[in-house]
């Protein structure tokens, strides 16, 4: 088991054209927030009461993004 995050804490972030995604962690007084962000806004958020459902969750969200054309660095793609 993994202990719980006590501050923010970023998972991973993805570009694509300019834009930015992140995937973020926070305490949250019901667990772990798992929270989506396109260029700093909030676009979805969820509370996890268990670190591995919370990975689960992350993980899935990014597998799809880069199947969509996102990459983990911020310089183009050749």
């Amino acid at each position: 088991m993994r202990m719980l995050p006590n501050r923010r804490r970023i998972l991973w972030k993805l570009f694509r054209a300019g834009q930015l995604v992140r995937c973020e962690v926070s305490p949250h007084p019901f667990g772990m927030e798992l929270r989506y962000l396109v260029n700093g806004k909030p676009i979805l958020s969820r509370v996890f009461e268990e670190w591995e459902a919370l990975e689960v969750a992350a993980a899935t969200w990014c597998e799809g993004l880069l199947h969509r054309g996102w990459h983990a660095s911020n310089r183009p793609v050749a």
